[in-house]
């Protein structure tokens, strides 16, 4: 995997949808590796397990993912990506207020 990686997704010559359609869905996060910048969330609805890399987590200004992570029990909002390999999260994104 990508730890750490600037971009979730790789470059492409042109535009397509990722992701699921709808609103975000809400997960905790179940483990975090701050030094590889990598972890993983769960779903409240479907109880299904997203990998999360660092660059995917969405913050207010331009940080580097090294300096990004969730912590154990965070709630967050998230997009899924279906991969064959394993789920993704994208555009992750903390709650606040649980």
């Amino acid at each position: 995997a990508e730890y750490a990686a600037w971009h979730v997704e790789p470059y492409s010559e042109e535009m397509h949808m990722v992701g699921e359609l709808g609103p975000a869905r809400v997960a905790y996060c179940k483990w975090w590796d701050r030094e590889r910048g990598c972890g993983e969330v769960v779903d409240t609805v479907d109880k299904g397990v997203a990998a999360v890399l660092a660059a995917a987590l969405t913050t207010g200004a331009n940080v580097a993912p090294n300096a990004k992570y969730l912590i154990q029990g965070e709630m967050v909002e998230y997009r899924r990506v279906k991969d064959a390999e394993v789920d993704r999260g994208i555009l992750v994104r903390g709650v606040r207020g649980w």
